[in-house]
């Protein structure tokens, strides 16, 4: 009988989450949220014609919906229990490119894209299932937007690499060689980065190399971290990851230590990279683009931006954004780096900060608070994603 009592909990429990789920659901596309943009500086043009996409994060029950602004309007955005809503820049490839697009799986670091091809990889899912001595094999998609010609190929890798799981970082294209950053993770809580280079006419993995290598233990967790704009698809130069050690001891892990280093595509070159303590003890975002490190900390209610030139290698005049308002810490922070531009958006408690910043000069273009119309919605905005020049 306990049995039978076990599996009607189990039973119960399920049918609870599903049914709490789709009323929430429900109640997030059935109200009507509003909001409105108050400028504080700068030109209104800057915000008339984006997309913006997050997530409402409702205070009362702590329940997130999607959300999508366009032309100055929000609407919560439908999903159901499987499956979430598309995001633009991927409706976009899937409107332009249906037949290429489908089964691909929509994660930005699996794709290449420039005026003239298209390209998708994938990587083993399963490789905990590969055998001891067996080869990881990719599959290549290649698009050519001129006559729309799909060319596809896979290639084995020339490492036995005893992963666990692999992560893609970053696809690059130089001449007829494509490179693959990724990494290798084993449940034995070895992570390696590799660097694997394809020759696009022979069809033949040409290098496989182990770029960085750590190993994590009862006492110390070691992990990597890559710094990069995750909806930029085109060529990038510099790639720049962390290397980050935490007390496991802890309930919350706590950092002991962080050392960064770039990454070289054109000559595989990996070298140190020095970030000043001072920057890594604030709540910080990091993304790189155009041989430019840019870093956003919170400090003292404030925004402060450093940017580093990677092929220069030195660092130019940190810049504060100002606003009549104080920043709160670091949950609702986020930084994205789209053309020439930086988005910044922070939480203040009249609702979210959002600015934006030429990235060549640090000028303020346009500052400004996203206020809910009304008091009965109380509710936070996450931005996860802004998109110019809306059609």
């Amino acid at each position: 009988m306990k049995k039978y009592w076990s599996l009607i909990v189990i039973v119960t429990v399920i049918v609870a989450t599903l049914a709490t789920h789709y009323i929430q659901v429900a109640s997030a596309s059935n109200n009507n949220y509003r909001v409105t943009f108050e400028k504080i500086t700068g030109d209104e043009r800057y915000v008339n014609n984006l997309a913006i996409e997050g997530n409402i994060q409702r205070a009362s029950n702590y329940h997130y919906s999607p959300f999508l602004i366009t032309n100055g309007e929000m609407k919560a955005q439908r999903y159901s229990f499987y499956e979430r809503p598309t995001s633009l820049m991927y409706k976009q490839m899937i409107d332009e490119h249906k037949s290429f697009m489908r089964g691909k799986v929509l994660d930005a670091n699996r794709f290449y894209e420039d005026e003239e091809q298209l390209i998708y990889v994938s990587v083993p899912e399963n490789v905990w299932e590969l055998a001891v001595g067996d080869n990881l094999t990719y599959k290549v998609d290649i698009l050519n937007k001129t006559d729309d010609s799909v060319q596809s190929f896979t290639v084995e890798s020339i490492l036995k690499s005893p992963a666990n799981w692999i992560i893609l970082q970053h696809i690059e294209i130089l001449g007829n060689d494509l490179k693959l950053v990724m990494n290798h993770a084993s449940e034995m809580s070895n992570e390696e980065v590799h660097l694997t280079t394809i020759d696009l006419k022979s069809k033949q993995v040409t290098s496989d190399t182990i770029i960085e290598k750590i190993h994590s233990d009862e006492a110390i967790r070691t992990g990597i971290n890559f710094y990069y704009e995750y909806n930029n698809l085109a060529s990038e130069k510099y790639l720049v990851y962390g290397i980050s050690e935490y007390d496991a001891n802890l309930n919350q892990y706590k950092v002991l230590s962080q050392r960064f280093k770039v990454l070289n595509l054109e000559t595989n070159e990996v070298q140190a990279f020095d970030v000043p303590k001072e920057m890594l003890a604030d709540e910080s975002r990091m993304v790189v683009r155009d041989h430019q490190f840019i870093r956003a900390g919170i400090n003292d209610g404030k925004i402060i931006v450093n940017r580093y030139n990677l092929g220069h290698k030195e660092w130019g005049e940190p810049f504060t954004l100002d606003a009549p308002y104080e920043v709160l810490p670091l949950a609702l922070f986020n930084m994205q780096w789209t053309n020439d531009k930086l988005y910044i958006s922070a939480q203040a408690a009249e609702g979210q900060l959002l600015f934006i910043i030429d990235a060549e000069s640090g000028e303020t273009l346009y500052s400004g608070i996203i206020k809910p119309v009304s008091e009965q919605h109380n509710f936070e905005l996450a931005i996860s994603q802004v998109y110019e020049e809306l059609d």
